[in-house]
């Protein structure tokens, strides 16, 4: 864990009740769009049983071994078929989930204890990149920093993306069955 994450963990973290309720919604909503990707699925997976039952009532009047290999293509097919339109709709659940805890998370420059945020963000940039660093706030909250060819990126951007990726382990557990 690099000191820009322990201190981000940090219990006193102003920032932590924020990104509690962030993550809090952004799950939920990642929870509302996996069960209706589940939806189109199991529809999917209907639709293709039916599909697939034809073809083998088809395959059977055709002779045996013809049916069979039709079917099992079939199949296979509507499997792969299946199986890439709900790994399409966890990328667009996961990209919406993305684009809710941007917007949200630049929410909180309009927050009265935004300014002091920012200058815990400095801070904690001074303290990595040392005292000598050029900070600057970033367009979109948050502050980078530079010193000696190093740079430190603690925009809010930044920081809510890596909680993200740090919670994409229970993300994933969304799409679990």
């Amino acid at each position: 864990m690099t000191p820009a994450q322990a201190h981000l963990t940090d219990a006193t973290d102003p920032l932590a009740p924020v990104r509690t309720a962030l993550l809090r919604a952004a799950e939920e909503e990642a929870e509302r769009l996996v069960t209706a990707a589940r939806r189109d699925a199991d529809a999917a997976i209907a639709a293709a049983r039916s599909r697939s039952t034809a073809v083998l009532r088809e395959a059977r009047r055709q002779g045996e071994q013809e049916g069979a290999r039709a079917a099992a293509d079939a199949t296979a097919r509507t499997r792969h078929a299946v199986r890439t339109r709900l790994l399409r709709a966890q990328a667009d659940a996961y990209d919406e989930l993305r684009r809710t805890v941007l917007s949200q998370v630049r929410l909180c420059r309009q927050e009265p204890g935004y300014p002091t945020v920012r200058e815990q963000l400095s801070g904690q940039v001074r303290r990595l990149l040392g005292p000598e660093a050029t900070v600057t706030e970033h367009p979109l909250g948050g502050v980078i920093g530079a010193a000696g060819g190093r740079s430190a990126d603690l925009s809010l951007d930044a920081v809510a993306l890596r909680v993200l990726d740090d919670a994409s382990a229970g993300i994933e557990s969304l799409w679990q069955p």
